[in-house]
Formats: structure tokens, C-alpha cells, sequence
């Protein structure tokens, strides 16, 4: 009997942060009546304090008057509860749980990397928060920091954004990605990169891949990416659904018992 082969998990991206701020609230509404709100990650402490020099409610009065009118305590809810839009980077980490889900039983495991901890430089290093700091390298010097990183039998750096609507933001994105992209590239030449022909597919990969999970709804801009750097060997650009397919296609193999 084989083991059944694994299906790429699709997450909704469009709704991700109403998703997170419906958490946020739902959760704050549970630590109010807890009496542990103070405590709260998913309160705003600033929005908190300006309510009550506005009400005039300390503490004690503030949870009084919640717990004893619900329509109020949602209201202000909404007013006190964490911006789920101050938590982008929570979407492109939650993205790597699910891929994660795929990866870890076939061999890969993809680490969330906390802001800042590792920056590609415009010098072709890859250095962490701390060796930037020690070596006194200003931020001018690097580009957008890596989002993940992958170890087991892919190994590599993973620069993931979610990018959906109109406007400045998404041309910003883009802009970065393709920073990033014309990066890898020239690191490849620096450092004489050794590429390894595995013979399946003719599918040519390096000892350290370079992914671009881009989730977006302007198709356009991401066909051209995908375009454009084709020709770079350990570059894949992909969204979260084709990085657990490429994971799939390449490292799971069936096992009868």
C-alpha cells in the first residue's frame, strides 16, 4: 500500500488580514472578560490610554462598563484592538506554516526569520543582524531583509510578500523583488556558484535556492518576473501554492510497505 501523495494547501490571501482582525478582536473581547487585557498582545496600548483620558474610566471602571454593556465593549473593541494591518509580516509567516506542512515531512524545513535577521548586501554578502551591527553597516548598504530560511535537503533564503489591490504598495513590491532578483544573480557570479545537474527532468539546482513566494492578484506583473529571470538556475519565483508544488514535484517520493 503506498503512501498518498500530498496536495498543495491554498490559502485565501485576499482575506488574510480581515481573517487576523477578526482574531485580534475576538481575542481581546475573551481578555476583557478575563480581567487579563492589561496583559494583552492584542491591545493597543496608546489606542487604550487615549480612550480612557477620553471616557474618564480607569481600569476597574473601563471592564465594569464592558461587561455590563456588550454593545460597548465591541464598540470600543474595535477601537483598542492591535491594527491587523501593523502585522503584514504575521501573513507571510502564516503562509510558511502551511507550506511547512508540505516541506517538513519530505526532508525541508522552512524557519520564519524574525524582521532584520538576515540582509542581503549591496556588497554580495549575506549577513545577520548581529554582524551588521558589529561591523557597523548601515541599512543603505543592504536591500529588504529575508523573510525565511530553508534547511534539510533544500537549502537556501526565502523573500516572501503578499501583494493584493491597487496602488503605490504594489509597485513598491515589485520593485523590491526585482532588487532581489538582479541580487541573486550577480551573487551567483561573485561567488562562482557550482550548479549540480540531478539528471530528473533535467531540472539543474544549486546548494542554495533562492525563493520568491510572491502572492499577488496582478498576474501581469508576476508573469513578467517569472519571465524576465528564468535564466537564473536557483531563483524560483512562485506563489504559496506553486512553492509546496515545486516541493512536491522534487522531493517526495512514493514508499510502499
Amino acid at each position: 500500500m503506498s503512501k498518498t501523495k500530498p496536495v498543495p494547501k491554498k490559502v485565501d490571501c485576499s482575506n488574510l488580514r480581515h481573517i487576523r482582525q477578526e482574531k485580534n478582536h475576538n481575542e481581546l473581547k475573551k481578555s476583557i472578560k478575563n480581567n487579563t487585557y492589561i496583559r494583552s498582545k492584542e491591545l493597543n496600548e496608546k489606542a487604550y490610554l487615549r480612550l480612557k483620558t477620553a471616557t474618564k474610566l480607569n481600569d476597574k471602571e473601563f471592564r465594569d462598563k464592558c461587561l455590563s454593556d456588550e454593545t460597548f465593549m465591541i464598540a470600543v473593541i474595535m477601537y483598542i484592538s492591535v491594527n491587523a494591518s501593523r502585522q503584514g509580516t504575521k501573513d507571510e509567516h502564516m503562509l510558511f506554516e502551511v507550506c511547512n506542512e508540505i516541506s517538513e515531512p519530505l526532508g525541508i524545513n522552512i524557519e520564519n526569520l524574525t524582521p532584520f535577521a538576515y540582509r542581503p548586501t549591496k556588497d554580495l554578502e549575506i549577513i545577520s543582524k548581529e554582524v551588521m551591527k558589529e561591523r557597523k553597516i548601515d541599512k543603505s548598504k543592504c536591500l529588504k531583509s529575508f523573510d525565511g530560511k530553508m534547511m534539510g535537503k533544500l537549502r537556501g533564503w526565502i523573500f516572501a510578500k503578499i501583494c493584493i489591490g491597487c496602488g503605490g504598495h504594489q509597485d513598491n513590491v515589485f520593485e523590491e523583488t526585482r532588487n532581489i532578483c538582479d541580487w541573486v544573480n550577480k551573487y551567483n557570479n561573485k561567488n562562482n556558484a557550482v550548479y549540480e545537474d540531478t539528471g530528473d527532468n533535467n531540472v539543474v539546482i544549486m546548494n542554495e535556492m533562492f525563493i520568491i513566494m510572491l502572492d499577488t492578484d496582478n498576474n501581469s506583473e508576476f508573469l513578467k518576473l517569472k519571465t524576465q529571470y528564468n535564466n537564473i538556475p536557483n531563483l524560483l519565483i512562485v506563489n504559496h501554492v506553486e512553492f509546496q508544488q515545486y516541493i512536491i514535484d522534487n522531493y517526495w517520493e512514493e514508499e510502499s510497505t
